[in-house]
């Protein structure tokens, strides 16, 4: 039943990533196109600062989730509910408080941002995006993070693909009708109030659950360990367009938000991998299962992998040339920054490579033994993009990004191997340097391919597959012979799901 789960999400993330992508890219063109980019820059960096939520969810998410796997494996409902219960009063009081940071944030963003928008336009904008992130908090995140422990992850994918089509559908209307921006980011809250609503009806219909009366006395362990490597997160994700925001132009962070939109397109769909087999992780550990962990944590790995390399490196060599086409006919801003687009690749590359860990250490509850990684990363993150960015603009924001990367990751991948998986860490540094090898490779013989003229999405199309057939045939089948048994291992386990069906 496990394995079954596992699929389930790992095919419903599937499709809601490809949902994500689609949606991803069009929406920004839409608002590009029709409201100019400093428009698009100006709700991307409201997107940012409100996510600043996180900051107050200190970490909470994470260990409810651990804490879930232990009394879900155990099937105490008793405890479930007092879990249950004890979140959804910690994620309200945080609703609150963002009540008060979104009207501080109403009072000053307008000033703060330098841009050249009327005052009430802009003020008017950050409430009218804070809605559906209230709603969040104050609704559903606690049944999504039940939902996501029970593995059933399938189901808020479903409800995540249905309000994406239905936003994408309604904004082309109304901006096809001449609505403004004010209308269309209207639009967008009331269809997404709707998803921590509807995850609230089914968790409370499908399993019988009644909080009335439950006491939220549960005592959550590491909440504070996970503050740090939340605070981490949020710096990792918030740091560039808060930076870019308050030392550079809006321009800027329209150029940097459509070169994370495409990269974080690519790394959402090769993680779904990670995301579909974390809670099947965390409840190996919560029984003690830790042969089993090691041989599936293995094989899952080599497979990640394989995947991280095919993809990335072929958009190493396809960024720039995707972008020169997105863009093709706004000229208002200079998209076209190669040094910048491959730095950025590079940071995500080692933010895909180390997720398989994160999760693994998520699931194990290791929050405390891996903080001082955690704050490192912050740290260096915000010195190096702030010194950075002076001279070098966005080149500058990569690089801090990138170098905080690669520290991290380097702990992530030690720590996984020496205190969860009890495994000499030789075994996957070997992986990393074929990893690292074969993308050398996809690019020198990519450079003898010859770029057309980037002037149509066909002609992308064209040059990406001869790109991704070079990776492909040089990743796979090399990959298939120095890991020949981790394949019929994961061939092994997909037939048993497939008869299961």
């Amino acid at each position: 039943m496990r394995s079954k789960k596992a699929f389930l999400n790992l095919i419903t993330n599937i499709l809601r990533e490809v949902v994500n992508v689609i949606c991803g890219f069009i929406l920004p063109y839409i608002f590009i196109s029709s409201f100019g980019s400093e428009v698009y820059g100006l709700t991307e960096s409201i997107t940012n600062f409100l996510g600043f939520i996180v900051l107050l969810e200190a970490g909470f998410g994470p260990v409810v989730k651990v804490a879930l796997y232990k009394a879900l494996a155990k099937k105490n409902s008793n405890q479930v509910e007092r879990i249950l219960k004890t979140s959804e009063r910690f994620f309200r009081r945080i609703a609150i408080f963002f009540l008060f940071y979104v009207l501080g944030l109403t009072i000053l963003y307008p000033s703060i941002s330098g841009s050249n928008f009327d005052y009430v336009f802009t003020a008017t904008l950050v409430l009218i995006m804070a809605v559906s992130v209230f709603a969040e908090y104050f609704f559903g995140i606690t049944y999504r993070l039940f939902l996501q422990s029970d593995q059933k992850t399938y189901v808020t994918n479903a409800i995540q693909i249905i309000t994406m089509l239905l936003n994408l559908c309604l904004i082309a209307v109304a901006v096809k009708c001449g609505a403004g921006v004010i209308v269309v980011k209207i639009i967008t809250s009331i269809v997404y109030v709707l998803r921590p609503i509807l995850q609230n009806i089914y968790v409370k219909r499908k399993y019988k659950i009644s909080l009335d009366g439950v006491k939220a006395n549960y005592k959550i362990e590491q909440k504070w360990d996970a503050l740090i490597h939340h605070v981490a997160f949020m710096i990792h994700s918030k740091t560039d367009i808060v930076i870019l925001t308050l030392m550079s132009s809006l321009k800027n962070v329209a150029i940097y938000s459509v070169y994370a939109l495409i990269l974080n397109g690519v790394k959402s769909i090769v993680s779904v991998i990670a995301d579909s087999f974390s809670a099947a992780f965390g409840d190996m550990i919560a029984k003690a299962e830790k042969d089993t962990l090691r041989k599936r944590f293995n094989v899952y790995e080599t497979m990640f992998m394989t995947i991280s390399a095919v993809v990335y490196s072929g958009t190493l060599m396809l960024i720039t040339p995707f972008v020169i086409v997105y863009t093709l006919n706004i000229n208002d801003a200079d998209y076209i920054q190669p040094i910048f687009g491959v730095l950025l690749t590079i940071s995500i590359y080692l933010l895909t490579v180390r997720q398989p860990y994160n999760e693994l250490i998520k699931a194990a509850g290791s929050f405390k033994q891996t903080r001082r990684g955690a704050s490192v990363e912050a740290i260096v993150n915000i010195v190096l993009s702030i010194i950075m960015v002076w001279q070098f603009g966005l080149v500058g924001v990569a690089i801090g990004t990138l170098v905080a990367m690669l520290i991290r990751t380097i702990e992530f991948i030690y720590y996984a191997n020496r205190h969860i998986l009890d495994r000499n860490i030789w075994v996957n540094v070997r992986k990393i340097v074929v990893v690292i090898f074969e993308t050398m490779g996809v690019i020198l013989i990519s450079r003898f391919i010859p770029m057309p003229e980037m002037n149509s999405y066909l002609n992308w199309i064209l040059y990406a597959i001869e790109i991704m057939a070079v990776s492909v045939v040089m990743i796979l089948p090399l990959n298939y012979l120095l890991y020949k048994n981790d394949f019929k291992d994961l061939w092994k386990i997909l037939k048993k799901i497939l008869r299961r069906k």
